[in-house]
């Protein structure tokens, strides 16, 4: 099983065309739109797909099996969903089980403005369930509980973690800017970079659910916003 996949420029613009209608559509569906996490001005918007959605589940999985890699028998759809993101996801896994968990895959829509560079971090550090890293520094209180994730705050959870600083700075500037010297050279102590996926319309990427990763900064980069469509697969 490979750890990671690009199919490289498989999707056509009516294909991109398609998949922001499905969007517009779900965005005035309360059983779909859950707005998430915000920052001041700036917001997340998660918009799920389920069989109780103005748009079925069952018709996106039917479209994404023409691009999906594996034979139907091999895997089946655990979760879809659409997000504009404006604020980034810190460290964090969604694989549900990873006795079960396959691959998770995401297809590129649009960053804003489109000459800037988006990418999704991966790491070689590994969960076993969805869970969400609250490093020390981000001062969060210990009644903090994610939205979605398990809280994790003892870092000896994560597969394959170690007490040393192992991102270069290069790379951390690259990704985090001013922050890297403020927040995440500290936090992300003891991870380590796996695999950097640049954003590219037309691309499906896929990981091994097993990997955390995280969006890398947005504001500071000068990106208003990312939006992509996040599909989750597990072995059947």
């Amino acid at each position: 099983m490979e750890d990671f996949i690009v199919l490289k420029n498989v999707l056509k613009p009516e294909d991109i065309d398609h998949l922001k209608g499905i969007k517009e559509l779900l965005k005035n569906d309360p059983e779909s739109h859950k707005p998430r996490a915000s920052n001041g001005k700036r917001e997340n918007n998660v918009y799920n797909i389920t069989n109780k959605t103005v748009y079925h589940e069952d018709l996106i999985f039917e479209w994404l099996d023409n691009f999906v890699p594996w034979d139907r028998e091999v895997y089946e759809y655990w979760g879809v969903n659409f997000y504009d993101l404006q604020n980034p996801y810190a460290l964090h896994s969604d694989g549900n089980d990873t006795r079960r968990a396959f691959y998770q895959g995401i297809i590129p829509l649009s960053v804003e403005p489109s000459n800037k560079d988006a990418y999704t971090i991966i790491f070689d550090q590994t969960a076993d369930t969805n869970v969400e890293w609250i490093a020390p520094i981000y001062g969060k209180p210990d009644d903090y509980v994610p939205f979605y994730n398990k809280g994790i705050r003892d870092p000896r959870y994560f597969g394959g973690w170690s007490d040393e600083y192992k991102i270069p700075d290069e790379q951390g500037y690259m990704h985090w800017g001013s922050k890297w010297d403020t927040t995440f050279r500290e936090a992300y102590k003891g991870f380590s970079i796996k695999y950097e996926y640049k954003w590219e319309v037309g691309d499906i990427f896929f990981f091994d659910s097993k990997f955390t990763h995280c969006a890398t900064e947005l504001l500071e980069k000068g990106i208003h916003q990312k939006t992509g469509l996040l599909f989750c697969l597990n072995r059947k």
